[in-house]
C-alpha cells in the first residue's frame, strides 16, 4: 500500500523536526579537537540572541557540516559569516576569520570551508565558532546530542 504524498510529506516534516523546532537530525563537529560547546538552550534570549550554537576548539579549521550552495558571504565587523542553503535547511557559519567561499559556490559535507576567529581573552587559546541552522520557519533549537565526533 503507498502512501499519499501528503502524509508522507508530514511525516517526513516530523521525523526531522518536532513541535518545538528542535531538529532530530545528528550533524559531524564543524571542527576537529572541540573543547567546549553551550546548547543554543543555555543562552538567554536577553543576555545572548545567538539562537545557535558555539564550538570552542584548538584548531581553526571550520568543515561544512552539510552539502549545499553558498548564497551569502557577509562580513560583520571584524568577522566573516557564511550561509549556505542546504537541500531543506540554511546553515550560517559566522565567526570566521577567513573564508575563499564566494556566493554560488557549492560545498559538500565535510569540506574545509574557512578558519575561525580566535577567542576573545581566552587563556587557553582557543577557536570560536557559531552556527544557527533554519528552515523556512526560523531558527532551530540546537543541542549537543545534534552533533557527532568527525
Amino acid at each position: 500500500m503507498r502512501l499519499p504524498y501528503s502524509l508522507m510529506l508530514l511525516f517526513f516534516l516530523f521525523y526531522r523536526y518536532d513541535v518545538s523546532g528542535q531538529t532530530t537530525r545528528k550533524f559531524n563537529y564543524p571542527m576537529c579537537n572541540i573543547i567546549d560547546m553551550p546548547d543554543s538552550s543555555s543562552f538567554s534570549s536577553s543576555a545572548d540572541p545567538n539562537p545557535g550554537i558555539s564550538f570552542f576548539s584548538k584548531d581553526s579549521i571550520v568543515y561544512a557540516i552539510d552539502s549545499g550552495e553558498v548564497v551569502g558571504v557577509v562580513p560583520i565587523e571584524d568577522m566573516i559569516a557564511v550561509i549556505v542553503k542546504g537541500k531543506d535547511l540554511f546553515f550560517t557559519y559566522s565567526n570566521l576569520h577567513f573564508t575563499s567561499l564566494k556566493k554560488k559556490d557549492t560545498i559538500k559535507d565535510g569540506q574545509p570551508i574557512g578558519v575561525a576567529a580566535f577567542k576573545d581573552g581566552s587563556e587557553n587559546k582557543l577557536y570560536s565558532l557559531d552556527i544557527i541552522i533554519s528552515n523556512t520557519k526560523g531558527d532551530l533549537i540546537l543541542l549537543k546530542t545534534n552533533f557527532i565526533y568527525r
